[in-house]
C-alpha cells in the first residue's frame, strides 16, 4: 500500500495522495518533473522528483526516517560556488558536512556553475551532468536552488531549444521550486529569475505564486516556515505578491545568497529576516568565504557563520618588512 496524505505537485496544482497513496494531477501536461513534498519522517528512495514515462504515470517511494521527524535539527547552507567541474567541489563538501554540528542536509543556494548564460547548450549539459553525478556520493540529502548565472541564455541559445532557461536544471536536477518538512519546519524553497523575452527578470512567476499558495493552503497557519532562495526578497520586481501569499503564516526567516557577502537585515514590511551567506566562491578566491551552519531547535532558528578561507589570514602591506615605524 502506498502513503496516504502526501501532497504531490506539478509546480501548478498541488494534491494529496489517497488512502492507497495513490493521486492523480489531472492539468499535468509531462513537460515539467513532478514532486512530492516530502514529510517529516520520511526521506524519498531516489529524487524527490520524477518525469512523466510516455503513459503519464510516476510513481514515487518514501523510507521512513526518524530523524527527519527531530525537532532539534541543523543544516548548512552555501551559496555561489559557482563551479567548474574539477575535484574542489568534493573536498569542500566533504569539509563542510564534517563540521562538529553534524548538519543532517545541506542545501545549495543557487549559483551552482559561472555564467551558464551564454554558454552553448552542449557546455551547460556537461557542467549539469558532472554536478548531478557528483552528489550521490555524499552521505546526508542535498537540496539545490537555480540562481541567476544557472539559467541557459544568450545569444547561442534560443528559447526554442530544449534546456532553454530553467529546462536544463529540470532535466537534471528537478524543479526550481518545491517544499519539504523536517521537524516541525515547512521549507519552502523558490525561484526569484524568470525569463522574458530572452531577459532574465528578478520576479517569481505566476505559476509558482500560484504552487506557493496551493502548497501553503495544505499547511496549518501556525506551521512555522524557511524561505530558501537565490536572491533576497526585496530584490524581487513582485515582492509584494509573494508578501501577499505569506500573509497569516509564520516564516521564521528567509536565507538567500547572490551578493557574495555575508549580511544579516530585515526590510520595512518583511515580516521575516532575510540572512544573506557568501559561500566557497570557486571563482572569486579572494574574497572571504564559508558556510553558515543553522541549528533549529524547535521553532527557535540560530545560524553561525563558517569561514573557510580568506579573513582567516592577516597578511600586512604597510608598513614593509625593515621599515621604521614612528611613534
Amino acid at each position: 500500500a502506498g502513503v496516504p496524505g502526501i501532497l504531490v505537485s506539478d509546480g501548478t496544482s498541488v494534491v494529496r495522495t489517497d488512502a492507497h497513496g495513490h493521486f492523480v494531477l489531472p492539468n499535468a501536461d509531462g513537460s515539467r518533473p513532478i514532486f512530492v513534498s516530502t514529510p517529516a519522517g520520511y526521506r524519498p528512495v531516489g529524487e524527490f522528483y520524477r518525469h512523466c514515462d510516455g503513459n503519464g504515470m510516476v510513481s514515487f517511494r518514501l523510507a521512513v526516517a526518524p530523524e527527519t521527524a527531530a525537532a532539534n535539527h541543523a543544516f548548512v547552507l552555501l551559496a555561489d560556488y559557482q563551479w567548474e567541474p574539477n575535484d574542489t567541489m568534493r573536498k569542500v563538501f566533504q569539509r563542510i558536512i564534517s563540521d562538529p554540528i553534524g548538519p543532517q542536509f545541506m542545501v545549495h543556494l543557487g549559483d551552482l556553475f559561472y555564467l551558464m548564460e551564454g554558454a552553448p547548450v552542449d557546455v551547460a549539459r556537461r557542467y549539469y551532468e558532472a554536478y548531478r553525478d557528483l552528489l550521490p556520493e555524499f552521505d546526508i540529502p542535498i537540496y539545490n536552488l537555480i540562481g541567476n548565472h544557472d539559467q541557459v541564455s544568450g545569444p547561442r541559445v534560443s528559447p526554442t531549444m530544449p534546456g532553454f532557461a530553467d529546462g536544463l536544471y529540470e532535466e537534471l536536477l528537478g524543479p526550481t521550486y518545491y517544499s519539504f518538512d523536517w521537524g516541525e519546519i515547512h521549507y519552502v524553497v523558490l525561484n526569484p529569475f524568470q525569463m522574458v523575452d530572452k531577459i532574465q527578470h528578478s520576479r517569481i512567476s505566476d505559476r509558482q505564486l500560484g504552487w506557493l499558495e496551493a502548497d501553503l493552503a495544505y499547511q496549518p497557519p501556525d506551521k512555522p516556515l524557511i524561505l530558501l532562495t537565490h536572491r533576497a526578497p526585496r530584490q524581487w520586481e513582485n515582492e509584494d505578491d509573494l508578501l501577499r501569499v505569506l500573509r497569516g503564516h509564520q516564516v521564521l526567516a528567509c536565507f538567500a545568497g547572490d551578493w557574495h557577502r555575508d549580511a544579516i537585515f530585515q526590510c520595512p514590511g518583511e515580516p521575516f529576516p532575510t540572512i544573506i551567506t557568501v559561500g566557497p566562491l570557486e571563482n572569486m578566491q579572494w574574497l572571504p568565504s564559508g558556510c553558515r551552519i543553522v541549528e533549529v531547535h524547535g521553532r527557535e532558528v540560530r545560524h553561525t557563520y563558517r569561514l573557510m578561507h580568506g579573513l582567516d589570514e592577516i597578511h600586512v602591506v604597510r608598513p614593509s618588512p625593515g621599515s621604521n615605524i614612528a611613534g
